[in-house]
């Protein structure tokens, strides 16, 4: 008994761990109650928090933007008979 009351005791500080992240309460609670408490503690730390993914969704979005931005340039550049040619530096 006392055996059971630890590992859901565990589970639950593992899942307040997960509050901030991308695993969130609920999945940390779960995966720590169902596989063990070790196994969640290794996952949890692991997982993205929620300030990570949202400058990672900005940070992509903001590059998109830039990158329609220069070819919308190379498409008006080309209407009005300019050529511009974007390499990588490989021959």
């Amino acid at each position: 008994m006392d055996i059971f009351l630890g590992w859901i005791i565990f589970s639950l500080a593992i899942g307040a761990i997960g509050v901030n992240r991308n695993i969130s309460f609920a999945g940390a609670f779960f995966l720590s109650l169902f596989l063990s408490p070790v196994i969640g503690l290794i996952f949890t730390p692991v997982s993205k928090s929620d300030d990570q993914v949202k400058f990672e969704t900005e940070l992509l979005s903001n590059a998109k933007k830039l990158t329609q931005g220069l070819f919308k340039a190379d498409d008006q550049g080309r209407k009005q008979g300019k050529l511009y040619r974007f390499t990588t530096g490989k021959g």
